[in-house]
């Protein structure tokens, strides 16, 4: 059995590496609970579900450039890739969609390894 947690403490760990190498990034928390009045205030402000767990703001092939591009990067436990569309909710497809559309890059990585190996291959030096 995965430990309800599980994600969380994947995310923490990728988190302290992209700190370590000094790659700049943050968390977007859209897996909270909320209140109908905090989630409707949120919304307002321009809240969006689906949003990816991580935007990673250094790009590997863009240092110094005038408009780099961030990454997208959802994280999964390595279970969820045996659901239905990998264990992406709607939401994280439509996001997703978007992301590719206007030309950004979103993964979805599947544990801390494989998000490892997926931001290796995108060429950032971990």
């Amino acid at each position: 059995m995965v430990h309800k947690n599980a994600e969380h403490y994947e995310q923490v760990a990728l988190h302290e590496l992209l700190d370590m190498h000094r790659i700049v990034h943050f968390s977007v928390p859209n897996a909270a609970k909320r209140s109908y009045a905090l989630m409707s205030f949120l919304k307002a402000e321009g809240f969006r579900a689906g949003v990816a767990d991580l935007v990673i703001m250094s790009d590997p092939h863009c240092v110094g450039a005038m408009f780099p591009r961030p990454v997208f990067l959802e994280l999964k436990t390595k279970e969820r890739k045996k659901e239905k569309d990998g264990g992406c909710s709607e939401a994280q497809m439509l996001f997703a969609k978007d992301c590719e559309e206007l030309g950004y890059t979103y993964v979805v990585a599947y544990g801390f390894d494989n998000a490892v190996e997926i931001l290796k291959g995108l060429g950032y030096g971990l």
